[in-house]
C-alpha cells in the first residue's frame, strides 16, 4: 500500500438531509442557496451588534450581483476584494462568485507597491476596497496606485454595504439593468452558467520566487472543502464560529467562513483583531467555535485579564498556519478548556489537507497533523527517487484529490513543477506517516519564514533591499526560531566597501515598502557569508552564526 492513505473521519456529516458520503458538485453560490432555503432566519453574521440572518447574505449579494452585471462584469472576470474582515467582504464575495466572476482576495496590509504588482499580475478589472485596516484608510492607498489600464471601477464596499454609496448605486443600476431588454433575467442567466468546475477564488501564497503566486481554486474545491471542514468540527447550524484569522487566508476561508456557511451556522466577527476585541466576541457572542494560529492563542492567554471573560461556550477549534510544541499545544487547550485539534492546510490545496479527530488522544493532537482529510489522498515520496515511502519513512509530503489547486494564474511552468503527471501536488514539506495513518511534518524543504501564520518570502525582503539602497551589497534573509511567533525574520547584510548603515535604516526601507509583519527583527551585518562552491549560501551554516550572535546580543 506503499505511503498512501485515505482515512474517514469517525463521524460523516449530514447536509441537505442527507450523509454526506461522496463529494457533492455545486456551485459556492448554490451552496448558499441551500443553506438560506434551510435556515432563512438564522443568524448568519454577526457584527457591532448588527445580525444578517442566511436569507439576508443570499438576497444582498443577488442584488450587488445583479448590479455587477449591469456595470459589465461578466463570468471569468477578475473583481479584487482589498478589505478587512466586515461582513462585506463575505456578502460580496458571494455576489462575485454568483455570477460566475472570479473574487481575488488581497490582503490589506499590503503596501501600494504590493498592491499595484498584484493587481496588474491578475488582470483584476474591478476591485471592492474596504474602510479602514489597522489605521490606514484603504481607499487612500487605491488612490495613491498608478493607472492601471485593466482596472476599469473602484467600489467602495464599507463595512456593511449599507453604509456605502457605491453599493446602493450599484444595487439601484442592477435593478433598472433588469428593466432592459439586454439586462432582462440578467440574474438567472448568468447564475445557470456558473459551474462548478469553473474557478471561484483566487488566493496568494509566497514562495521562493519573491512574488506571491495566484492561486486558482474552484467552486468544487472550495464547496467541498468547506464542507468537510465543518464535518471534521462536527458543527452544525447551532454552532458560532469567531472570525480571528483573515478572511483573505485560506484558512479562515475554508474553516471558518465557508465551514460555518455549509451548515447554517453563525460568523461572529470582532471590530478587529485586537486580542480585548477577540476575547470580546469569544465572552459576548458565546462563540462555540474558534480557529487560530498558535500567535494568537498565546497572545490571548498573555492578557492579565484572561481568566476574566466568560469563554465556557467554547467546544472545538482548529489550530495551524504555524509551528508550535506539543507543550505548547497542550496549555493552549488547557487554558482555552477546549478540544484542539491540529491541522495541516495550505492555500495550493484549497485549505485543510491533514486534520485529528475529537477522538484521537491529546498525545497524537499535540505531535501530529493528523490523518488526511477524507477524499485526500496522501503520499510520502522519497526526494532522490520519487519512489513512495512506507511509514515512518521521511520524505516530502505530496496530496491528490478534489482540493488540489487548478494551477497558479499566468504561471504554467511553476504549475508544472507543484503538480506531476499524476495530479499530485508537491507540497515542499517534509514529514512521514506513523503506522495509525498519522502525519508528522519534520521541516520545510522551501525557504518560506511563517511568522506568525503569514507566509513571508525571503527573496521579496532581499529585492526590495538591494533595490532601495546602493550602500548594501548582498543580503540573505532567514528564519530564526521564535517561541512566540514561530518564526522571526533575520536579514543577514554585508555592506559595500566603505559603507555604513544602521539596523533601523535597513528596517525602514522595508516599512515603507512592504507590510509591516516583514520587517526584520533581527539585523546582523557580515563581511562575509557562508557559499558553497556554486556561490551558494550554505542556509545551516548561516543560521548557526546568526543565532551564536543574537545569543551574544542578548536576543536584541
Amino acid at each position: 500500500m506503499g505511503g498512501e492513505v485515505d482515512f474517514a473521519p469517525h463521524k460523516t456529516l449530514i447536509f441537505g438531509g442527507i450523509f454526506l458520503a461522496e463529494l457533492i458538485d455545486i456551485t459556492m453560490g448554490e451552496l448558499l442557496k441551500r443553506t438560506a432555503a434551510e435556515y432563512p432566519t438564522s443568524s448568519a453574521i454577526e457584527f457591532l451588534g448588527r445580525t444578517w440572518t442566511w436569507e439576508d447574505v443570499d438576497r444582498v449579494s443577488d442584488d450587488i450581483a445583479r448590479g455587477l452585471l449591469a456595470h459589465g462584469v461578466y463570468k471569468g472576470c477578475h473583481v479584487g476584494i482589498f478589505a478587512p474582515d466586515r461582513p462585506s467582504f463575505v456578502i460580496f464575495m458571494m455576489a462575485i462568485v454568483k455570477i460566475g466572476a472570479v473574487s481575488v482576495l488581497i490582503n490589506p496590509m499590503f503596501g501600494g507597491s504590493e498592491l499595484e504588482t498584484l493587481l496588474k499580475n491578475t488582470d483584476v478589472e474591478y476591485l471592492g476596497v474596504g474602510t479602514c485596516h489597522k489605521n490606514r484608510d484603504l481607499r487612500e492607498t487605491v488612490g495613491g496606485l498608478s493607472v492601471l489600464p485593466l482596472l476599469q471601477e473602484t467600489i467602495f464596499i464599507g463595512d456593511s454595504l449599507d453604509d456605502s454609496d457605491d453599493i446602493q448605486k450599484l444595487i439601484s443600476d442592477g435593478l433598472e439593468f433588469e428593466k432592459t431588454p439586454e439586462g432582462r433575467n440578467c440574474l438567472a442567466k448568468a447564475v445557470a452558467e456558473v459551474k462548478p468546475s469553473d474557478v471561484a477564488n483566487i488566493l496568494f501564497t509566497s514562495g521562493t520566487t519573491g512574488t506571491p503566486k495566484a492561486v486558482l481554486i474552484t467552486h468544487h474545491s472550495r464547496v467541498n472543502n468547506a464542507i468537510l471542514q465543518a464535518e471534521d468540527l462536527r458543527a452544525t447550524c447551532e454552532d458560532r464560529f469567531c472570525v480571528a484569522i483573515p478572511m483573505f487566508h485560506c484558512f479562515c476561508l475554508s474553516a471558518t467562513v465557508m465551514a460555518a456557511l455549509s451548515v447554517g451556522a453563525t460568523i461572529c466577527i470582532p471590530e478587529n483583531n485586537r486580542t480585548a476585541n477577540v476575547m470580546k466576541v469569544l465572552s459576548e457572542r458565546r462563540c462555540t467555535v474558534f480557529n487560530a494560529v498558535p500567535t494568537l492563542f498565546f497572545a490571548l492567554m498573555a492578557r492579565p485579564d484572561f481568566s476574566e471573560y466568560d469563554i465556557s461556550a467554547l467546544r472545538i477549534g482548529i489550530i495551524g498556519g504555524a509551528g508550535y510544541t506539543p507543550e505548547q499545544f497542550k496549555r493552549i487547550e488547557r487554558g482555552f478548556d477546549f478540544c484542539l485539534l491540529s491541522s495541516l492546510g495550505m492555500t495550493e490545496a484549497t485549505g485543510g489537507v491533514t486534520i485529528t479527530t475529537p477522538e484521537d488522544s491529546i498525545e497524537v493532537r499535540s505531535t501530529t497533523v493528523g490523518r488526511f482529510m477524507k477524499h485526500t489522498y496522501g503520499v510520502i515520496l522519497d526526494l532522490k527517487t520519487g519512489e513512495e515511502l512506507p511509514p515512518m519513512k521521511e520524505g516530502e509530503i505530496c496530496i491528490s484529490g478534489y482540493l488540489v489547486m487548478k494551477g497558479y494564474y499566468k504561471q504554467p511552468e511553476l504549475t508544472l513543477k507543484a503538480i506531476d503527471e499524476q495530479g499530485r501536488l508537491h507540497t515542499g514539506d517534509m514529514g512521514y506517516l506513523d503506522h495509525d495513518g498519522n502525519l508528522h511534518m519534520t521541516g520545510r524543504i522551501k525557504e518560506l519564514i511563517i511568522r506568525g501564520g503569514e507566509n513571508i518570502s525571503p527573496v521579496q525582503i532581499e529585492t526590495y533591499l538591494l533595490q532601495h539602497d546602493r550602500r548594501i551589497e548582498r543580503v540573505k534573509v532567514i528564519g530564526i526560531p521564535d517561541e512566540h511567533y514561530g518564526e522571526e525574520i533575520c536579514a543577514c547584510v554585508i555592506l559595500r566597501q566603505g559603507e555604513t548603515m544602521t539596523e533601523e535604516e535597513v528596517r525602514d526601507i522595508i516599512r515603507k515598502n512592504l507590510a509591516y509583519y516583514k520587517v526584520p527583527r533581527y539585523v546582523l551585518f557580515f563581511d562575509a557569508l557562508p557559499t558553497s562552491s556554486q556561490g551558494k549560501v550554505i542556509i545551516g551554516e548561516l543560521l548557526s552564526s546568526a543565532l551564536s550572535r543574537i545569543k551574544e546580543q542578548g536576543g536584541k
